[in-house]
């Protein structure tokens, strides 16, 4: 990942983390990086999020653009 795309990445994974979080979830990690690309001020980011949960560990498509402040759309699945 470029190291400019890092603290939009951050916002990102932040509110990831805090999402599974409500749902149940303990620890998220970075399984896979799809796509990341450059633009608005920002990042977007296709990432494979690898969520772990009290019954199982689940592989969870994360789908973010974000500004190093600010989320602009988070999506999973």
């Amino acid at each position: 990942m470029p190291s400019a795309a890092r603290p939009s990445a951050s916002t990102c994974l932040t509110e990831a983390a805090r999402q599974i979080g409500a749902t149940g979830g303990s620890e998220i990690r970075v399984g896979e990086i799809i796509d990341v690309e450059e633009g608005n001020g920002g990042y977007r980011f296709r990432l494979m999020l690898v969520g772990v949960y009290p019954d199982a560990t689940r592989n969870i498509p994360m789908y973010c653009r974000a500004t190093p402040d600010k989320i602009v759309e988070l999506t999973f699945g």
